[in-house]
C-alpha cells in the first residue's frame, strides 16, 4: 500500500475503492476495529511496504490482577 493508503486505513470516510467487485464489502472494517481496541483501551497500527507487504499490529493492555 502506498503511505496515503496506510494514512487513511482507519477513517471513518474511507471506503474500500480498490477492492474487486466481486468481493462486498462497505469498507468499515478497520475503522470499526479501530474503535472497538480504543474502547478497550488498545491501538491498532499498520506499515506497509509497496509490493512487499502490510503488518497490522494489535495491542491490548494486560488486566490488573
Amino acid at each position: 500500500m502506498t503511505e496515503e493508503q496506510v494514512a487513511s486505513l482507519f477513517d471513518r470516510t474511507r471506503v474500500a475503492s480498490e477492492i474487486p467487485t466481486s468481493v462486498e464489502s462497505t469498507g468499515f472494517g478497520l475503522y470499526l476495529s479501530r474503535l472497538i481496541l480504543e474502547a478497550h483501551a488498545g491501538t491498532i497500527s499498520c506499515k506497509s511496504q509497496l509490493g512487499k507487504g502490510t503488518t497490522f499490529t494489535v495491542e491490548l493492555p494486560l488486566p490488573n490482577s
